[in-house]
């Protein structure tokens, strides 16, 4: 997980002044891939640093990422 944080900070400085989005894996039940505090970045191009699971959900959270750059409103979402 330190490798993503570090992978986070460094694409932000890369991209300096542009917006961004940071999807957290906040909470998790049963068997998970990841552990809460994961994170992903989601760029304003679409790419993303980071992840919150095997790869199942990151496409979901890249879209409400997108409507929160859009409209710079947080949401929590459940899956």
């Amino acid at each position: 997980m330190m490798k993503d944080i570090y992978d986070i900070l460094r694409e932000f400085e890369k991209r300096r002044g542009q917006s961004f989005a940071l999807a957290t894996l906040v909470r998790a039940e049963g068997s998970s891939y990841r552990r809460p505090g994961a994170r992903m970045l989601i760029c304003q191009d679409d790419s993303t640093v980071g992840s919150l699971s095997a790869g199942c959900i990151e496409e979901e959270v890249a879209l409400c990422a997108r409507e929160v750059l859009r409209n710079g409103v947080s949401t929590i979402i459940s899956f």
